[in-house]
């Protein structure tokens, strides 16, 4: 497995592009790129978002995998890509598939989570926000997380606020308030936005395509950060009374979790990509959802957060630079063990859900 790793993990987005290409031209995909042509940044190469098409053509069970929504994520989903892509003949005609590369290209090559526009993509499929179930504790924790002073980000600092925080609001509440994003403060982490993006309207083109098209689907967005070092779950953010849960539990057995479950490290987020899927694709004979991996526990990697969000908007162009590789590998840590790890996971539902369709 290591070696497989080392042929489809990069260390650039251009890279992963690259092998992402190489890879789906070999297995006989048709590859259609994307040019983000958004003018509010400078970047020395084009950035694309490519939708790759392969797989038996003509099957009606289809499978979709997706990489980069949180851009810096995009490493190892890009990898899991490329690894399917070379191995599409294991399942042997089974499954038309779509893979969508570096959903946020920006994000991705420049090692941030969020868009040019400090939009979280995985936040803006709602349009300008919703109302949130209790205000006041969503704005005083977003307030309170704003890029207006560096030592807020020590992370002694950051303990003490998040303490206060939980002794007024609870634990659970606090952690789903911030991970639900927000959409008042353009500067801040966690920021929806208040218009649909072009990585959204993308998504939403790519979808619509293929509604109505097929008996099954399952839907794959690849991310890295939430839970123990190397542990996987299958996050699908449905009640576990629903026929998608008790689909997905049956097809992928304990790895699958959900919000409502209590067994999941993520709390349901509004205007997600997830969201946005099932909306379009149904939840009739589709299982939709987010296979996660854990890197280095939630309260580093909001400290890392935190920290990139302020230094990329205030800080020197070596402190950017150092930020930048810092948060490149908290989301995607040079350990081979690991990476090794989440191949293997991502391995496993495919061959596990391919295994449910016999």
């Amino acid at each position: 497995m290591k070696d497989d790793v080392l042929n489809v993990c990069a260390n650039t987005y251009l890279q992963a592009r690259t092998i992402f290409l190489e890879s789906t031209k070999a297995s006989g995909y048709d590859t259609t790129g994307y040019l983000n042509d958004e003018k509010v940044f400078t970047s020395d190469i084009d950035l694309y978002t490519d939708v790759s098409v392969g797989g038996n053509l003509q099957s009606k069970n289809l499978l979709f995998v997706l990489s980069g929504t949180h851009g810096v994520e995009g490493y190892i989903g890009s990898a899991c890509q490329a690894w399917l892509a070379q191995n599409t003949c294991a399942f042997n005609g089974k499954f038309k598939i779509i893979l969508i590369h570096a959903v946020n290209p920006f994000g991705f090559q420049f090692n941030r989570r969020v868009n040019e526009n400090n939009i979280d993509i995985n936040r803006n499929f709602e349009k300008g926000g919703i109302a949130r179930s209790d205000e006041l504790l969503n704005n005083m924790v977003h307030k309170g997380l704003r890029p207006n002073s560096y030592r807020k980000y020590n992370y002694l600092n950051l303990v003490y606020f998040l303490s206060r925080c939980y002794i007024r609001f609870g634990v659970r509440k606090t952690q789903s308030a911030i991970q639900q994003g927000q959409y008042k403060y353009a500067d801040g982490a966690f920021y929806g936005g208040k218009y649909s993006t072009w990585s959204t309207k993308l998504i939403r083109t790519v979808l619509n395509i293929y509604k109505n098209q097929f008996d099954n689907c399952f839907f794959l967005d690849l991310h890295s950060g939430l839970g123990k070092y190397g542990a996987a779950e299958f996050y699908v953010a449905e009640n576990v009374n629903s026929d998608m849960y008790k689909r997905a539990h049956n097809a992928l057995g304990s790895v699958v979790t959900s919000p409502f479950n209590g067994n999941s490290s993520s709390c349901y987020v509004h205007g997600s990509l997830r969201s946005e899927a099932t909306k379009i694709l149904g939840s009739k004979n589709t299982i939709i959802g987010t296979l996660e991996v854990g890197t280095y526990g939630k309260l580093t990697v909001l400290q890392k957060i935190l920290k990139e969000n302020y230094i990329f908007q205030f800080g020197s162009l070596n402190d950017k630079d150092q930020i930048s590789k810092e948060l490149k590998n908290i989301f995607y840590p040079p350990d081979l063990d690991w990476r090794a790890k989440y191949i293997g996971h991502f391995n496993k539902l495919l061959f596990d859900y391919f295994e449910s369709l016999k």
